[in-house]
């Protein structure tokens, strides 16, 4: 496949609302882990639709990638709480995952603890388990070639260090049990323990050589030794010429989620991070972060600032037609009959929060399941309550997480009932809040609120630092206002009720 062909792959990304293969999960299974996007294996969240812009937007800076830039390669997806940005994210590197590879170089999205992202062997770790796991994937046969380009490797690195020749026997049978070994997940330990007490034993005087043979050498394996204790300290550039059969043999897309919590004030996570945007890290290598409406500042503060355009994505809700996908998905996995007439109502009832279409999509099966998997059994208007109940809870979560601040929460909440989808200047908060005279409690209750999604700031506000309620029904729940009546299955759609508390 020819790179015009590959590029035009990464712009058609399109939801046509199929089964894939991370819907293929169990009932029970999926009941019980329902809105935690990374408790999956495969990675990415059975039953996501949508978000087709957000996902090609992703795939203009791989194809950048394509083009060997090296400047610029990061992306940024935010939003409140439950807008699904884990979810995206885990999908983003699913699809990447997915892409044919572009001259030998397959794409190799890697999840980055924050704790590690300021760590550059800490990176190169999370790299090459990876790569072992996408080795681990592709069957024997990779692996014997694996196997012996690391034979190789060590071969030649013993070969021009005479003095590390009682090591060679030892050091390519572990390459040969390494690559016997690496489908059985149980021996994991037992291979990192023996690299590390092969290096242990070579002495000090040839653990330099070993160090970066190994590293060289293991690298296809998931496994990382990490530097010597008498290495001085590398950064990113250092790690990547010290691996280049990691670095510039694949394309390699680091994901880091609550980039929020990030330390802005922590130096070695600077360096590591803007060295990678920057270009300087010696290879093409992107980033990917994802968190709360506040992640942007965060990263600013950390270098990573003027992104080319549609590099910083939002996320709202979906679509409805969207949230109709994620029960039409999760009716026909799990083999529902007669469930046409609840995906638009429970679409609805959502108003195509992410989080909100999984908790009642789970509460709508669980109801079908009692039922013996016919949803013309089922109690619909139990499904909903229950799947109300099961957002409820989430708002409690999220009242917890402003526990300094419940009292101003609820005052705020309170000024933008009286005007709907509108929105408010700080001063007019800070006196909602009760907050007028305490600048640096208003600060601190601000940042509580966009954390906990009561409040985001107003893209376009002329100039004006302004802020929304983007989840009205969160200000609802503080308010304690009734949830509005629950529909009727068959009801025309659009249909009028009490004007109570808004579904989303």
């Amino acid at each position: 496949m020819t790179l015009k062909e590959i590029r035009g792959m990464m712009s058609q990304y399109v939801d046509n609302g199929a089964l894939r293969p991370q819907d293929r999960v169990g009932l029970d299974a999926y009941l019980r882990t329902t809105d935690r996007a990374g408790a999956w294996p495969a990675g990415a969240q059975p039953f996501f639709s949508g978000r087709e812009a957000n996902i090609n937007a992703f795939r203009d800076m791989l194809r950048c990638m394509l083009d060997g830039e090296r400047m610029n390669l990061a992306f940024i997806v935010h939003g409140a709480p439950g807008a699904g940005k884990s979810a995206l994210l885990h999908q983003l590197a699913a699809d990447m995952g997915g892409l044919p590879e572009a001259n030998g170089q397959p794409w190799l999205p890697v999840r980055l603890a924050r704790s590690d992202a300021a760590s550059p062997h800490a990176a190169e770790r999370a790299a090459n388990r990876a790569m072992a796991a996408r080795l681990a994937q592709q069957g024997a046969e990779a692996i014997r070639q694996a196997a012996e380009r690391a034979q190789a490797v060590i071969q030649r690195a013993l070969d021009d260090h005479p003095e590390a020749s009682g090591a060679r026997t030892e050091a390519l049978s572990l390459v040969n049990d390494l690559g016997d070994g690496l489908s059985d997940p149980s021996g994991a330990d037992d291979r990192d323990w023996r690299v590390r007490d092969l290096v242990d034993r070579a002495g000090s005087g040839v653990r330099r050589t070993l160090h970066g043979a190994l590293r060289r050498g293991f690298g296809a394996f998931g496994v990382s030794m990490g530097p010597a204790p008498d290495l001085p300290d590398e950064g990113i550039a250092d790690v990547v010429a010290a691996n280049p059969g990691l670095w510039q043999e694949h394309k390699i897309v680091f994901f880091v989620d609550e980039a929020q919590n990030l330390n802005p004030n922590s130096e070695s996570a600077k360096d590591l991070l803007q060295t990678i945007y920057q270009g300087d890290a010696g290879a093409a290598v992107g980033l990917c972060f994802g968190g709360l409406p506040d992640t942007e500042d965060i990263l600013m503060k950390m270098g990573i600032s003027r992104l080319p355009d549609g590099r910083i994505q939002g996320l709202a809700p979906l679509p409805v037609g969207d949230a109709e996908k994620v029960v039409r998905r999760g009716f026909k996995q799990f083999g529902v009959r007669g469930g046409g007439g609840w995906a638009r109502p429970l679409a609805e009832r959502s108003c195509g929060w992410p989080q909100h279409i999984q908790r009642h999509l789970a509460a709508a099966l669980a109801a079908i399941q009692d039922a013996g998997m016919d949803a013309g059994r089922a109690d619909f208007a139990q499904a909903v309550r229950e799947g109300d109940l099961r957002r409820e809870d989430y708002y409690r979560c999220r009242r917890r997480s402003m526990r300094d601040y419940v009292d101003a929460a609820v005052g705020v909440s309170e000024a933008f009932a009286q005007m709907p989808g509108g929105s408010l200047r700080n001063p007019e908060i800070a006196r909602a809040a009760g907050l007028s005279d305490d600048p640096e409690g208003y600060r601190d209750f601000r940042l509580a609120a966009i954390r906990a999604g009561l409040l985001a700031e107003v893209a376009d506000s002329g100039g004006t630092e302004r802020y929304r309620v983007p989840i009205p029904s969160f200000a609802a729940f503080l308010r304690e206002e009734p949830l509005e009546p629950i529909p009727l299955l068959g009801e025309p759609v659009g249909a009028k009720h009490p004007a109570q508390r808004p579904a989303n």
